[in-house]
């Protein structure tokens, strides 16, 4: 036992000699900065983590995390900064990081709010799309308040010079949205700038009477807004020439329209009406019906004054000269063709339609109305899904009529209701369906099927110079004239009925 004990010893004493480890060099620690922050700029209408009256207001908190991008040797680095205190007083921050050892005195650096802003490979803020691609509707979402500030780093002296603040790269949008008949409580909210979109999507489930938003500053862009309430209906509205800025809170309350869409993510709201065209000695004026149903009757309708109505339009008549007018009327007492397209208006070859010269949104020529294409028109009729299926009783039905007048009901994305049966249209229209009087058509001095059949131009030819497609309806059918179902000749007087993209 001795003998044993005396060798496990003597084992044990040779292992230690072998694996003692050699002496590594003291790997250098890095340099402590401690640096003070500026309050939250702007903080009566700029955001912040809280709701204040009327205004949101923009503080700094502890343990909040700011990236710190510099250089070290040609290579981007990222430091941890932590929000250490907050002066209650004044509002600014102490933070604290460390840097590389190495970094050199006086090195610029970027300070990128929160840590998570910053581009992986420590070149920057990440893009607006990304950040806020996704935004849970509260003051909290997480990239909600993005700041980006320009420092330089001292290490003889240790110490971080903040050249600019960080400043705020997001408007801050609170968001009520109504009809004209009732306020509409938000479940889901998308707004599309330059193609980009920026949504909320309420995780519960449940609608919000209000939502907040972030969105990258723009100027005299086009801004897009499309709602969903808790029962699933669409709802969108759109403005041309916006502008709001950085740093800004902005409390918007959205009259919004009902959404139809047209093709996948393409949404439009319709006209109040068809279109319309007075001629009159002193000029000419564009209208919309008054109401849904409103159609002229052009046995009855004209007088002996020199002021007629035109809601029968051709699509062109190449007797008018080269071009394919969008937009000719037929003047009953001088048995012509009329052009009622403004001169220097666009033509069909350029895409332009009956939209170019149609009332216009408050007077904003940038907002303006046009025709659905054919393949606009039989998504909208055909290919969407509502009230659980597609097509006739689902997104539309033949055969009802208002006030005396026959025609083709369609129904919003989203709709649940029932379908239209020829009462209390008042409340379907409340619930944002939408009517297509039967108007007949004309040839001529002739006008056919007034009241039993509607027919509806499209924007779109079949690219020969005399033909065009359409919609077609009676009481009992629905037909959509497209490159293999047939077209129509231009000179035909048809229906127009606008939209506005949402």
């Amino acid at each position: 036992m001795a003998a044993l004990v005396l060798m496990i010893a003597a084992c044990s004493s040779d292992d230690n000699d072998i694996t003692t480890p050699t002496p590594q060099p003291v790997k250098p620690e890095g340099i402590t900065i401690t640096a003070t922050l500026a309050p939250k700029n702007g903080g009566d209408d700029t955001r912040g983590l809280s709701n204040g009256t009327n205004k949101i207001v923009a503080t700094w908190e502890e343990n909040e995390k700011i990236a710190i991008l510099y250089e070290v040797d040609g290579v981007k680095k990222k430091a941890e900064a932590t929000v250490t205190a907050v002066n209650t007083e004044t509002g600014a921050a102490t933070i604290q990081f460390t840097v590389d050892s190495n970094t050199e005195d006086n090195t610029t650096c970027t300070l990128v709010f929160p840590y998570t802003a910053a581009k992986d490979d420590n070149t920057g803020v990440k893009d607006a799309a990304t950040l806020l691609a996704t935004q849970t509707g509260s003051l909290s979402s997480k990239f909600m308040d993005v700041r980006v500030g320009e420092g330089k780093i001292q290490t003889a002296n240790p110490g971080l010079t903040v050249t600019t603040q960080p400043a705020a790269q997001n408007a801050i949008f609170q968001i009520k949205a109504k009809t004209p008949n009732f306020s509409i409580t938000l479940n889901a909210l998308t707004v599309t700038i330059d193609g980009n979109e920026y949504a909320v999507n309420l995780a519960d489930d449940t609608g919000r009477s209000e939502i907040y938003i972030a969105l990258p500053p723009v100027t005299d862009k086009k801004v897009s807004f499309l709602a969903k309430d808790d029962n699933g209906r669409m709802f969108g509205y759109s403005k041309s020439g916006v502008t709001f800025t950085a740093g800004k809170y902005y409390i918007s309350e959205l009259t919004m329209e009902y959404a139809f869409s047209v093709a996948a993510k393409k949404f439009v709201s319709f006209s109040q009406g068809n279109l319309q065209y007075y001629v009159t000695d002193d000029g000419s004026t564009w209208k919309f019906a008054e109401n849904q149903w409103g159609i002229l009757d052009y046995n009855n309708t004209y007088n002996t004054s020199s002021k007629y109505p035109i809601d029968l339009f051709t699509w062109g008549n190449t007797t008018l000269g080269a071009e394919d007018y969008m937009g000719t009327g037929y003047d009953k007492y001088s048995s012509t063709l009329k052009n009622t397209q403004a001169p220097g208006a666009a033509n069909s070859s350029t895409g332009s339609d009956w939209g170019y010269n149609a009332i216009s949104n408050g007077g904003n020529k940038k907002s303006q109305w046009r025709t659905l294409t054919i393949s606009e028109w039989n998504y909208l009729l055909t290919e969407r899904t509502v009230n659980g299926g597609k097509g006739e009783n689902h997104s539309y039905t033949v055969g009802q009529s208002i006030n005396g007048i026959n025609g083709l009901v369609i129904y919003p994305d989203g709709y649940k209701g029932e379908m239209y049966s020829g009462s209390n249209w008042d409340t379907f229209e409340h619930n944002g369906c939408v009517f297509l009087p039967a108007g007949g058509y004309r040839n001529g001095q002739n006008v056919t099927s007034y009241s039993n059949s509607g027919y509806y131009w499209s924007a779109s030819c079949s690219g020969s110079s005399g033909t065009a497609y359409f919609l077609e309806f009676n009481s009992s059918s629905l037909n959509i004239h497209t490159t293999w179902t047939g077209d129509a000749n231009k000179g035909y007087g048809y229906s127009v009925r606008l939209v506005r993209d949402l």
